[in-house]
């Protein structure tokens, strides 16, 4: 407990009302370690990201889940920084970046309440037409109002009472219900079937034209929707550039690759 007290506090407060960012994301020189003793799980990783949607890969344990922490400030480097149109991450509060940043991790976990609860959970306040677009984008307005209470349904603790697809998609809406300039999504279509992980793919698409969207995924659908890709390889950036030419190389195969897409 006393080490847990120890520990500092998040910044509650931004010293001055920043205007909604643009979304413009950079990461400069980023390291981090689970642990002084351990290697590096991030090293040096530096890379900027503009309105656009882009692919973040690598083999398991590659890094690709802690650079997204990384990049939403729930993790403190232990060197180098991250911008947020230019300004440093760790001067805004947890407030500022819960209304700027959407995340989707990668383990789902709701907490118990209704389904509007979960999706409005940064913002109880939240009008319902917000709710339901948010709702429709992440394909999930459909289930929900065909279950008899609709979005007052009680989804129970860690949403046991929805199956896995409809965990995932109020997971979604929940991110995009403030409407973000920036997306950071965690295999978003780990339990979606072929159809949602479209439709997903086409929302994602029509966003990215004024939001900066950075996705874990493997999912040929996503991937090639994508503008650009990074890929990891034990913390380090391994390359960087357009789908139609690092995919294929990841693949071993130059000639099936997306289509032409502009580079990170």
């Amino acid at each position: 407990l006393n080490h847990l007290f120890a520990i500092a506090d998040e910044r509650p407060h931004t010293g001055l009302s920043f205007r909604r960012p643009a979304g413009l994301c950079t990461a400069e020189a980023l390291c981090f370690r689970y642990g002084l003793e351990r290697e590096p799980v991030i090293d040096g990783v530096a890379f900027t990201l503009t309105s656009g949607l882009y692919g973040l890969v690598g083999r398991s344990g590659a890094g690709k889940s802690t650079l997204m922490k990384l990049l939403q400030g729930l993790y403190v480097p232990e060197s180098g920084r991250v911008l947020l149109d230019g300004a440093d991450l760790e001067q805004f509060s947890r407030e500022d970046l819960a209304c700027w940043i959407g995340y989707v991790p990668q383990e789902t976990f709701l907490m118990s309440g209704t389904i509007r609860d979960t999706i409005a959970r940064n913002d109880p306040e939240v009008p319902d037409e917000q709710i339901m677009r948010a709702a429709e984008l992440a394909g999930a307005h459909e289930f929900v109002v065909d279950m008899a209470e609709g979005y007052a349904t009680d989804i129970g603790e860690g949403g046991r009472r929805l199956s896995g697809g409809q965990r995932q998609r109020l997971a979604i809406a929940r991110a995009l219900q403030q409407d973000p300039p920036v997306l950071f999504l965690d295999e978003p279509t780990a339990n979606l079937d072929r159809a949602a992980e479209e439709h997903l793919r086409g929302i994602l698409s029509e966003l990215a034209k004024d939001h900066t969207i950075l996705i874990v995924t493997h999912s040929p659908v996503l991937l090639s929707a994508c503008a650009g890709v990074i890929v990891l390889e034990r913390g380090r950036m391994l390359k960087a550039g357009p789908v139609r030419e690092v995919v294929p190389e990841l693949f071993g195969d130059r000639s099936h690759g997306p289509p032409p897409a502009k580079a990170v």
